[in-house]
């Protein structure tokens, strides 16, 4: 694994100052300090270094993100206050994962990589709160208003996120998990006070 982890951070270095395509096999080994055998015996190729640094984000951030499902049973969600406060460790544990791997998201995030980072992390959140929402509300919504809320709320929290990558992570994690937390308080209220309606 250790191996793996070098070949992977000589990617990472390569890929900011070029693109993937134009990076050989050849110079990750160098930059490695490591012959091509030893690449081939790790990976088939140089995209699936990528690819495993990719699936290693998303993997990472799906498990953090199951783990808020249960528990969102048993907030009150009339209540902001602990909408935000409940959800504040997962968004925490969320936001601070990001920054510790920021390193390999600028990477991922940099057109060099040939990934589309963010289209993934997209789909992970829109799935987490496609599956989550009716599970909270107890009621059956429509599927263009189910649609709607968490096309909403993954629109929201990705542009929050996506700005903090861009930005080279230049605010705190708790910060951007405050802001994250603000807009999901507020849509996730919306939303309680439109399931009372129903």
């Amino acid at each position: 694994m250790q191996m793996k982890r070098v070949i992977q951070n000589a990617v990472i270095e390569l890929v900011k100052e070029k693109q993937i395509d134009k990076i050989s096999t050849t110079e990750i080994a160098k930059r490695a300090f490591i012959s091509r055998i030893t690449f081939y015996n790790y990976y088939a190729n140089k995209y699936e270094v990528i690819e495993s640094l990719l699936e290693e984000i998303i993997e990472t951030f799906k498990q953090i993100q199951k783990k808020n499902a249960a528990f969102l049973l048993t907030i009150d969600m009339e209540s902001k206050s602990e909408i935000t406060d409940r959800l504040l460790p997962n968004v925490l544990e969320i936001t601070g994962y990001f920054y510790e791997q920021k390193e390999t998201i600028e990477m991922l995030m940099n057109k060099n990589s040939g990934v589309a980072l963010m289209d993934e992390l997209y789909a992970v959140y829109f799935n987490h709160f496609i599956h989550v929402l009716p599970t909270i509300f107890y009621v059956k919504f429509s599927k263009r208003d189910l649609d709607y809320y968490a096309s909403y709320m993954t629109k929201g929290v990705a542009i929050i996120i996506e700005k903090w990558f861009q930005e080279g992570f230049q605010q705190p994690a708790a910060f951007i998990s405050d802001s994250i937390l603000k807009m999901l308080s507020d849509s996730l209220n919306s939303l309680y006070k439109n399931s009372k309606q129903i």
